[in-house]
């Protein structure tokens, strides 16, 4: 069986997954690599290897879209060129086909560019080529080779040519001549698979490198050599390795194959990492190439449109697609008809065409030529010195998993084999500063003395290799023709050189690298190459390169230009037409301006400057690479944590830029994106969580101490999250304590511990003064733990009284701030309701009516609470709600049941399905108008269906009560859900502004009108003085201005709306974006306008969702810190208005940070965040007038605020922004989102 290193990480469609590249003794085998003696390769003598066998034997999920073609038929098909019908030539390749003008000999197939099948160099490099001198020997050979012939890449003009020809045939056209047998043509070619060709020249390359560098082979260990997981790319790697090795090459070589798919770090293939490489902005290549066609090909497609018959609309674009196709069809099936249909000097167009295509999308003449091949020359360097590389800055191309580990990036071996593409190959060349290949190469026409020939360099099965030579002493600058001069200097020490070769010719590096010398042989130190390299490194700008804003090539950006113009019409029209023409222009707007603005979803780095973490569809950090990161997890686009995160990252490339020649700079460059998330998250994940194993399993607490636990359960937990019955609930309460040799099922224990629980963790907080006599709130957990989680836990049947205790365990690990734990336990319950099938209406007639709304609010409450921890974590939701039917809780108490409207409810589906489309109709009414008694005041009437007389009554007649709270809690809750589900989903930031837009305002509108429908003991604006459903109110108004925080946040970017534009922008998307972002911030201030000025964390406690209020404060808090920060940059007048609330806000978080480790955390990323932004208005040249809280942050008071920080110290230290300037960037920042600033304006920013 084939053994393949499958390097897969977080993907769990991949049958093998790696826990930190670890692996047990259970999990791996040991390969077997063979033995040398006498430099002797001796499979059948295998030695014991360290390497790990994680070996997949199929292609797997990134095999790419490869389809097989037609098998060549040439026995049959024989082709007059062959001569004899009924010999077929040992090489079958028809490449020798005459052509007219036709000089000195020559073969087209040398002039096809990269589709040319592999050929040495036919006239090298411009360098003369010696042997290698006596007592020189290679040490290292380091070799990157491209696959073998193929069929064509998706996307790729040929595959047009079929089409084409069919649309032609099917109008009347008729071909004559010479291309008559486009007549009866078929398209026999499949998809990016290697051909047969191929696949032996990918044989052969092995075979003549096995003579070339077999003594290199170390048998003492099994080699380790990379490819990618693309199909072509393995099946080459593998021919290879079997004409090197032989058939059992297995037994000598471990193939490491690294996902090849966009978003991986790949340095096999970069591209897929450099997100300006792929959307237009480095395609002056193919806009050169198209326009040299114009010229070279005229009169090719003039002589095509002589041989039809009829009125072709034939194009230079086809007749290109048909030349191309004579490649592609000649080494797929040995003969292709459209090879004589050109002249010579057209191939040699075609080869030019190619030419400028490289040069201009992939080598010096792009953009990112240098920056997609930057990664694999910092390997190289790295195997040269021996260490694993240091990734900084200049690049994340690296795979800083895999290549930071002896297992999958050795770094003792003398062969280094690696199989990548002709694109990646060539940008190689040019991260290595090979300059020889710098040259203009015009439109026009090829220039003299041209270097940069495609066919020369990645040619089908092209390599290069890289030769690491040790001398005895110096090799002489300029060799000697007499060969029986000494090559070496008359002194000197062992001195060692590389050597490049490309196709089997030198490279002379002293041509591109003036450090190496001018030597005869083109070689260069090995200490100065690296040197060079390093520097090259250093001045290399990957992430500009790969994610800067700068313009792509002028065809795009005038063709840009005219539907920016026309897409800005129809959005000024939109609101001015008939609702269907309205509804019609939207849709085509969506359709096509996504197909326009959107990148390839998976085709977002890791860093991009453009898009923050807010909607992505990417992540940047390696989750599973320490404890902390495992214990927080990965934070998506709707958490604070994740704006925290690209706030800290803004100010900290801020302070990097500003301060590069500085001692604090190289630490700032060593702040790494990895540390960001760690030093801004405020959950307590990453804290063990102790559970004493010692505790007394079925204590009982005394009676007074459980009533009031169970009370305060009742009290403050169960109207928001009733995930238990009351009224059976404390009917086996009652018996379990009168009765003291009752054992009640283990489950039931775990849930009644989880009520303690949670009744003693309200009672700690609220410092109750019988809190002493009580358990620690963990001691309860540990017992619920132990009933409910032991025995054989996951694996046992989910049950009712599972999902109860999976939820209250999933709520209490979010009270002590283990939001992580929460979230995976949540997962739990999830999965549990959904196996029982509550997440659908219950029609069985088992089941007593009472019992089914019990169980409709099971659902409710999980749902509920994994919504709140999905906006925590900003992670999606398990279950959607098109996969739920429970219908929606019914406001009125289990005691109330038997009540007349109740009872109707519960027995009759029809009667509670209209009462509650009546009760969203109302909402849905309200939000067009802004009347509160004309939208939610009318009663309607209800014909239910199994009554006789009907029934009038609502939701207005329903009594305030719990459960009416938790109905307009639940609502509110869908809409948040409906709302990030769309806003949040990967890829949507980069939608058009104005369908972003319409999302939020709808969302804003659902809410308002949400508020509108709220009955007048909830109201919250303004709030009662009541105590009555106090909580309530309390929970009901953050809720509402978390959702409009979380639906607006796209709006806060600071870049769009500090521009100003062409009249028609700035009223339309401009001035709408600012509206959204006043949303954001206004809600913000809102939530903290409701709290007292003077912080207290008693009355919080008592009044307010207590489990998760930090989350609330600190999303507000969050959105003024960002708020702050565009203020003090770009409007600076604004400031004194974001100021009191932050602050305020700050002053709560520090005040709750005295009882509070999460608090604590939280108040430290608040702290560091805020005086980096005061430090930034501080440098600036009309310096922002702080108040009092900044005063105390910057020393000049010593009060408690003050002293604080050293308290709560950071363990990773932020990084301030300069003392002596303020940045005012032209880029967008971190934080700042895609769309709504990805604005075409004409003028530029103050």
């Amino acid at each position: 069986m084939w053994r393949v290193v499958f390097s897969i990480w977080g993907l769990v469609h991949v049958l093998y997954s790696f826990f930190e590249m670890r692996f047990t003794s259970e999990s791996i085998s040991v390969l077997l690599a063979s033995a040398v003696s006498a430099n002797v390769i001796r499979p059948e003598e295998p030695a014991t290897s360290t390497v790990p066998d994680y070996f997949q034997t199929s292609y797997g999920p990134y095999a790419g879209p490869t389809a097989a073609g037609e098998l060549p038929f040439l026995a049959q098909t024989n082709p007059v060129l062959l001569g004899n019908p009924t010999y077929v030539p040992n090489t079958p390749v028809v490449t020798d086909v005459p052509v007219a003008g036709c000089r000195d000999g020559g073969e087209i197939f040398k002039h096809m560019g990269n589709l040319s099948p592999y050929m040495p160099n036919p006239v090298g490099f411009g360098v003369k080529e010696y042997p290698l001198p006596p007592g020189a020997n290679i040490t290292q050979m380091h070799m990157i080779h491209r696959h073998g012939s193929r069929y064509p890449t998706i996307g790729a003009g040929v595959a047009d040519l079929p089409d084409r020809i069919a649309e032609l045939l099917k109008n009347g056209t008729r071909f004559l001549g010479n291309i008559s047998f486009l007549n009866s043509w078929e398209y026999q070619l499949g998809k990016e698979e290697l051909t047969a060709l191929g696949r032996q020249q990918l044989f052969n390359s092995g075979v003549l490198n096995y003579f070339n560098y077999g003594r290199l082979y170390d048998a003492s260990k099994s080699l380790i050599a990379r490819t990618t997981t693309q199909v072509r790319m393995l099946q080459s790697a593998e021919n290879f390795l079997n004409g090197f090795f032989g058939p059992n090459w297995t037994k000598n070589v471990t193939l490491e194959v690294i996902i090849e798919h966009p978003g991986f770090n790949n340095s096999l293939s970069g591209d897929n990492l450099c997100t300006n490489s792929k959307n237009g902005k480095s395609s002056s290549g193919d806009e050169a190439s198209t326009q040299w066609q114009q010229i070279y090909l005229k009169d090719a497609t003039e002589r095509f449109r002589r041989s039809m018959h009829g009125s072709p609309n034939w194009t230079v674009t086809d007749t290109y697609n048909a030349q191309t196709m004579c490649p592609y069809e000649t080494i797929a099936l040995g003969y292709s008809p459209f090879c004589s249909l050109f002249t010579w000097d057209e191939w040699l167009g075609f080869e030019y065409s190619i030419d400028l295509s490289y040069h201009g999308n992939n080598a010096f003449g792009s953009p990112t030529g240098r920056a997609v091949g930057l990664g694999y020359v910092e390997e190289l360097i790295a195997r040269l010195q021996q260490h694993f590389p240091q990734p900084d800055d200049a690049s994340i191309a690296i795979n800083e998993t895999l290549d930071t580990s002896a297992t999958t990036f050795p770094l003792d071996q003398n062969l280094y084999l690696d199989f990548s593409h002709d694109t990646d190959i060539m940008s190689i060349l040019t991260a290595l500063g090979l300059r020889q290949f710098n040259q203009s190469l015009p439109a026009t026409g090829p220039p003299d003395d041209q270097q940069l020939i495609v066919s020369h360099i990645v040619p089908f099965a092209g390599r290069f290799n890289i030769e690491v030579i040790k001398a005895p002493r110096p090799v002489r600058v300029a060799r000697s023709p007499n060969s029986s001069d000494s090559p070496y200097e008359s002194a000197g020490s062992e001195t060692v050189y590389v050597h490049m070769l490309m196709n089997q010719r030198t490279i002379p590096l002293g041509r591109s690298i003036p450090e190496c010398g001018k030597r005869d042989d083109g070689w260069c130190e090995l200490q100065t190459f690296i040197k060079a390299q390093q520097d090259n490194i250093a001045k290399a700008n990957f992430h500009e390169s790969c994610f800067g804003d700068y313009p792509a090539p002028a065809q795009i950006q005038e063709f840009k230009r005219k539907l920016d113009a026309y897409e800005e019409l129809l959005q000024y029209l939109m609101p001015k037409v008939k609702r269907h023409d309205r509804e019609l222009i939207s849709n085509t707007l969506e359709r096509y301006s996504a197909v326009r603005t959107n990148p390839p979803v998976d085709n977002v780095p890791s860093s991009s400057p453009e898009l923050s973490s807010v909607g992505a569809d990417y992540v940047e950090e390696d989750y599973n690479r320490t404890k902390r990161l495992q214990a927080f997890g990965f934070v998506g686009g709707h958490s604070e944590l994740s704006w925290m995160k690209d706030l800290r990252r803004d100010i900290d490339k801020s302070t990097s830029r500003a301060q590069s020649e500085s001692s604090e700079s190289k630490a700032a460059l060593e702040y790494k994106t990895s540390g960001l998330l760690t030093s801004v998250s405020y959950f307590l994940d990453d804290n063990e969580l102790f559970l004493d194993e010692e505790v007394v399993l079925y204590h009982r607490p005394p009676r007074h101490v459980a009533d009031k636990l169970v009370n305060l359960y009742f009290h403050t937990v169960h109207p928001s999250f009733p995930i238990i019955g009351k009224l059976p609930f404390m009917q086996q309460y009652v018996l379990y304590y009168s009765t003291p040799n009752l054992h009640p099922p283990d489950k039931w224990l775990a849930i009644l511990n989880l009520v303690f629980a949670l009744g003693a963790k309200y009672a700690k907080l609220t410092t109750e003064p019988w809190v002493d006599a009580l358990n620690t709130p963990l001691e309860y957990f540990t017992r619920s733990h132990r009933f409910g989680f032991a025995h054989d836990g996951p694996f046992d049947h989910p049950s009712l009284q599972q999902v109860q205790v999976e939820g209250l365990a999933t709520f209490f690990l979010m009270t002590i701030g283990h939001i992580n734990r929460a979230w995976r336990t949540c997962g739990l319950a999830v999965r549990s309701a959904l196996a029982m099938g509550i997440n659908y209406r219950n029609e069985s007639q088992n089941t007593p009516k009472s019992s089914k709304e019990l169980r409709y609010r099971v659902w409710w409450a999980v749902y509920t609470v994994e919504n709140t921890l999905s906006i925590m974590t900003g992670r999606p939701i398990s279950a959607t709600d098109r996969f739920c039917t429970t219908p929606l809780p019914i406001p009125y108490e289990e005691d109330q049941f038997q009540g007349t409207i109740p009872s109707h409810l519960l027995s009759s589906t029809s009667i509670r399905l209209n009462y509650m489309h009546d009760f969203l109709s109302r909402r849905s009414s309200a939000s067009s108008s802004s009347s509160s008694s004309s939208s939610c005041s009318s009663t309607q009437t209800i014909l239910p269906s199994d009554a006789t007389p009907p029934l009038e009554f609502s939701i207005l007649d329903a009594p305030p009560s719990n459960s009416l709270y938790f109905l307009f809690f639940v609502d509110i809750t869908r809409a948040m859900r409906r709302a990030t589900d769309t806003l949040y989903a990967p890829g949507f930031s980069r939608q058009p502004w104005f369908r972003i837009n319409e999302v939020i305002t709808d969302s804003v509108n659902e809410t308002d009108a949400w508020l509108r429908c709220l009955p007048d003991v909830f109201q919250f604006k303004p709030m009662h003085d009541s105590q009555i459903f106090e909580r309530q109110r309390w929970s009901l108004a953050f809720q509402f201005y978390s959702l409009k925080i979380t639906v607006s946040r796209l709006s806060l970017c600071r870049s769009g709306r500090q521009r100003l534009g062409p009249p028609l922008r700035d009223f339309t998307i401009v001035t709408s974006q600012r509206n959204a972002a006043k949303i954001c911030v206004n809600s913000a201030c809102d939530i903290l306008a409701l709290l007292p000025d003077s912080p207290d964390m008693l009355w919080l406690t008592r009044v307010s969702p207590w489990w998760c209020v930090l989350h609330y404060i600190m999303q507000s808090v969050t959105v003024l810190l960002i708020e702050l920060d565009f203020c003090v940059k770009f409007s600076t007048d604004e400031v004194g208005e974001i100021t009191p609330p932050l602050e305020k806000g700050m002053e709560w978080i520090l005040e709750m940070a005295a009882e509070n480790a999460a608090a604590q955390r939280a108040w430290d990323v608040c702290n560091g965040l805020y005086c980096s932004i005061s430090r930034s208005s501080a440098a600036a040249a009309t310096p922002v007038a702080f108040h009092g809280l900044s005063d105390v942050l910057h020393g000049e008071s010593p009060g408690s605020l003050a002293a604080s920080e050293d308290m709560f110290a950071r363990e990773e230290p932020y990084i301030p922004l300069p003392e002596n300037m303020i940045e005012h960037p032209t880029l967008q920042t971190m934080y700042d989102q895609f769309t709504p600033c990805d604005f075409d304006f004409t003028t530029s920013e103050a």
